[in-house]
């Protein structure tokens, strides 16, 4: 998890990767499609980390198995994505 956390903000924060969330991000506006697959790609990601965890009651203040995979996203993501906006590397 943490991996693939470390991943998704390397990725985002650097080189291509920050390029490219800036573009995802600009163009969100006209064409919402490409932000809301890329979002949901990223939490199905979470989803599929989570799940084997959550099947076993590893997690068990975790009600919401979506939900939690989108805050997981959320954390890992945010300030490469609002470094992207400002563009920033």
């Amino acid at each position: 998890m943490v991996s693939l956390g470390r991943q998704i903000a390397t990725g985002l924060s650097s080189g291509e990767g920050a390029r490219i969330a800036y573009l995802l991000l600009t163009e969100a506006r006209r064409m919402p499609a490409i932000y809301k697959n890329g979002l949901a790609r990223g939490t199905g990601l979470f989803h599929a980390a989570l799940e084997p965890w959550h099947a076993e009651g590893s997690l068990p203040a975790v009600k919401d198995l979506q939900r939690t995979s989108r805050l997981c996203l959320s954390m890992m993501s945010d300030v490469p994505r609002i470094r992207a906006a400002l563009a920033r590397r």
